[in-house]
């Protein structure tokens, strides 16, 4: 009874061995049960022929209503843009800096969208307070004198 036991225990303790996981001596590969690298569950997801053809949506922004602020912090490598501002109705998202083009080199002008939702309410002037932030590098800001925020209503000028 005991050999039973002992056989049984170490069965059990060689199937929970990942070095041991493939090789002949784990049980559960005696009977064909092993599973090939192919076959095994992976946390990275396969993308099928179909995923890789679908192109994503274009983006839905609109610019942001009023812009309430704008200030540029120093980082290491560079400056941080931070811009509070107001958007037109409740649930704004997906906040992204659009470069707007112009002829001046020494100057970049950015404006500021956002993503609402449809037929969402106005709400309160707190609720539709969104902040948003961009990273520049001493590279980006070299040659620059200012940097231009606008939004659908107004523009900030800020010099690094």
């Amino acid at each position: 009874m005991n050999r039973i036991a002992i056989i049984c225990l170490a069965a059990s303790v060689l199937t929970g061995c990942s070095t041991i996981r493939d090789s002949r001596a784990n049980p559960m590969n005696w009977f064909g049960g092993a599973a090939t690298p192919q076959e095994r569950d992976s946390l990275i997801p396969t993308e099928s022929v179909v995923a890789r053809s679908r192109k994503a949506p274009p983006y839905a922004g609109v610019p942001i209503a009023q812009l309430q602020s704008a200030t540029l912090r120093d980082t290491i490598g560079g400056k941080i843009l931070e811009v509070q501002a107001l958007s037109a109705t409740l649930g704004a998202a997906d906040l992204r800096f659009i470069d707007v083009p112009n002829d001046d080199p020494t100057r970049r002008e950015l404006r500021l969208h956002a993503v609402l939702p449809a037929r969402a309410p106005t709400g309160t002037i707190p609720a539709r307070s969104v902040a948003a932030a961009q990273f520049f590098t001493d590279q980006d800001l070299a040659g620059l004198t200012a940097i231009v925020v606008t939004s659908a209503t107004n523009s900030i000028t800020l010099r690094p």
